[in-house]
């Protein structure tokens, strides 16, 4: 959930001396237009303060009493028992002193049940078993396979109930072997049906409202192995020791998965854990002594179908350093901006935040395990935006650094400019009616691939009035359409939208530029 993202601009919130007005409208299902009873629309206003109102029968809300400025407004369905993604939808609005905004209406996105029941070598029902839902989404300029929220375990029967799977998006069905030290055979995570990996599943789209039934997971038991190593100058001290499957083999596709504690490393930083099937597996080593700084060591191991002997796990970090450039000559009279970076792990247990300010760098305070950095850039403002972001001479801004240990691409090199430009989409029907909520995407002709398009098009949804707009873009060429489908980087909607995007208009954006254009939805399939 997005909760942290409820904020109202800053101005809007210190204007609390002007005519308060309110906001009101109805909530429904998006697939069947019924009203949504007791789903739940709310605003943060600042200061700690919010405001909530919930839905009634009739599925409308109304809150009172807000202070003019713009609000990021959301509205959410009530969970239902078992279901850990909650319906949500926001949308921003501005209010103007003692207005009365009305109609500012809800589609909450359907959800759906996938069940079935898990079954052991002997196809026999296997109770107690974990099964979690699988999401196949670009993120970054590159497939991956993530979990998702739906978690749950099977009954006496082997039966498993996974609720509030969103509809349209494309899953996959795990269950995930429970840590096993013991030597010999021992039951392996499967995916739906049988697959022993993501990339060989069986991939699950339910339609809004849909229970799928009859999802079984057939798994098997596999040998598994022991590896022997030391942990390469750790403290002298006990260090936990935890292992992090991978969905899938390709080390660019790696995400951390199924964390099971198998084991301690000695304190002369010895192991030996057991247990494990063949695979890829991302492992982490931490602890020290109550007087010590935390010590975390991390590598990634391949297990083939035999013992591994003499592992090392190094403890090999290093601070990362960045600077931040203008694009081309400094403005003649340079501007403050400020903005932030976050890098996370591809393993996931790296995620770091760093305010900055051009031009400038950061501070080499933090240091980083070696491992596979994603980087997004919130917070600028101004018309700056930014334009690309280095590392080792490699464009890294829409992709991954390799940062932290002894093999680090380098110093990230950030470059902000100030040439942004801005297109605003007017979208109606054939009668020239606008049409509000409908998706808008701005993809670059640059694009090559679906990869290349997830990471750099740009989106966003149309108000009321069936207008939206996009700021802060690159000048260059431009395809855009519009579509009433939702657009987001489940890897399903993103093949069919670079199989449509073709079809969009395209349009040249020159520096500084805004431009205008109207459009009319179009099908995605």
């Amino acid at each position: 959930m997005k909760g942290a993202a409820l904020l109202c601009v800053a101005t809007a919130c210190a204007a609390q001396t002007a005519a308060t007005g309110s906001i009101s409208g109805v909530v429904r299902d998006a697939a069947t237009g019924a009203p949504v009873a007791k789903a739940g629309v709310r605003v943060q206003l600042g200061g700690g303060r919010g405001a909530t109102s919930v839905v009634d029968a009739q599925g409308q809300y109304t809150l009172d009493d807000l202070p003019p400025g713009t609000y990021l407004v959301e509205a959410s369905a009530p969970l239902e028992e078992g279901q850990t993604q909650m319906p949500q939808q926001e949308k921003t609005v501005t209010l103007e002193p003692g207005q009365q905004l009305t109609a500012t209406d809800f589609l909450l996105p359907s959800m759906a049940v996938i069940s079935g029941r898990v079954l052991d070598e002997n196809e026999k029902p296997a109770p107690g078993e974990p099964v979690v839902l699988v999401e196949k989404r670009y993120d970054h300029g590159a497939l991956r396979y993530r979990l998702a929220g739906g978690r749950t375990q099977t009954d006496r029967a082997g039966v498993y109930r996974l609720t509030g799977v969103p509809a349209g998006e494309v899953f996959l069905v795990e269950t995930q072997a429970l840590p096993n030290t013991a030597l010999g055979d021992s039951p392996a995570s499967a995916f739906y049906p049988n697959a022993l990996s993501a990339e060989s599943a069986a991939e699950i789209v339910l339609s809004p409202g849909e229970t799928r039934n009859g999802v079984d997971i057939h798994r098997a038991k596999l040998p598994t192995y022991c590896v022997d190593g030391v942990v390469e100058d750790a403290p002298a001290s006990v260090l936990a020791l935890e292992f992090f499957e991978t969905l899938v083999g390709n080390s660019s596709h790696a995400v951390q998965h199924n964390p099971a504690g198998l084991g301690k490393a000695k304190p002369d930083g010895t192991f030996r854990v057991c247990g494990l099937h063949t695979g890829r597996y991302a492992i982490t080593a931490g602890g020290g002594l109550p007087a010590q700084m935390p010590f975390l060591a991390a590598g990634t191991l391949e297990v083939p179908s035999e013992d591994v002997h003499d592992f090392k796990l190094r403890a090999s970090m290093s601070p990362v350093s960045a600077e931040f450039v203008w694009d081309g000559d400094p403005p003649a009279q340079p501007p403050h901006v400020t903005g932030q970076i976050t890098l996370r792990g591809l393993r996931g247990y790296e995620v770091f935040s760093y305010g900055f300010s051009a031009p400038g760098s950061l501070p080499r305070t933090n240091k980083l395990q070696p491992d596979d950095y994603t980087i997004d850039v919130r917070g600028i403002s101004g018309g700056w935006y930014m334009k690309d972001a280095t590392c080792g001479g490699r464009s890294v801004l829409h992709g991954t650094a390799t940062l932290g240990g002894d093999t680090p691409c380098g110093a990230l090199r950030f470059i902000i400019a100030h040439d942004a430009a801005s297109l605003t989409a007017r979208v109606a029907d054939e009668d020239g009616n606008p049409i509000p909520d409908a998706y808008v995407a701005i993809v670059p002709e640059s694009a090559a691939t679906e990869a290349d398009l997830s990471a750099v098009m740009t989106v966003g949804q149309t108000g009321p009035n069936g207008v939206y707009s996009a700021s802060a873009l690159p000048p260059g060429k431009y395809r855009v359409l519009a579509t009433n489908e939702t657009i987001d980087l489940a890897a399903n909607r993103v093949d069919k939208l670079w199989a449509a995007q073709s079809r969009g208009q395209e349009v040249e954006i020159g520096a500084n530029a805004s431009v205008q254009v109207k459009l009319e939805p179009q099908t995605l399939q």
